[in-house]
């Protein structure tokens, strides 16, 4: 019987110091909280209480950007004691409410988001919406790579 060994070839696993991937998890995150807004405002089960599922979405993008995602290859940047504390220092309030600088971010993303969505509904122009979101987009983004725009 021959035995054959394959070697097992590295996967690339998506950086957090890629642009291009900060970007989609971002906007993917934003996405899931219209699509969670949208949902409840229509009643779909599982919605009732959109709080708690975008609270869950915003404690798993925390584990991506704090490095506890393994699928996920982390920078230096990507840590409590780096990413942190910086984003401690941006939200203060937020990070003591919410117990997790990252928690804390996504929350307060989600908000935005929000409040983009109302801006939206109330005046009936998504495109007015998506533009105020945009420079915020681009801040959280800026942020979790720890550049400047």
């Amino acid at each position: 019987m021959v035995t054959e060994q394959f070697e097992r070839k590295d996967i690339r696993k998506p950086s957090l110091g890629e642009p291009v991937v900060v970007d989609a998890l971002v906007r993917q995150f934003a996405t899931r909280v219209i699509d969670t807004w949208t949902a409840f405002l229509v009643g779909e089960p599982g919605f009732e209480v959109p709080l708690a599922n975008i609270g869950k979405d915003a404690r798993d993008m925390a584990a991506i950007f704090l490095g506890r995602n393994d699928s996920y290859d982390r920078t230096p940047w990507n840590a409590d004691n780096r990413l942190g504390v910086y984003l401690r220092s941006l939200l203060p309030e937020e990070s003591q409410d919410y117990g997790d600088p990252g928690s804390a971010l996504f929350m307060w993303f989600a908000y935005q988001v929000a409040k983009a969505c109302e801006v939206a509904e109330s005046d009936q122009n998504a495109e007015e919406a998506c533009r105020r979101l945009e420079p915020i987009i681009q801040d959280v983004i800026a942020w979790l790579l720890h550049v400047r725009h």
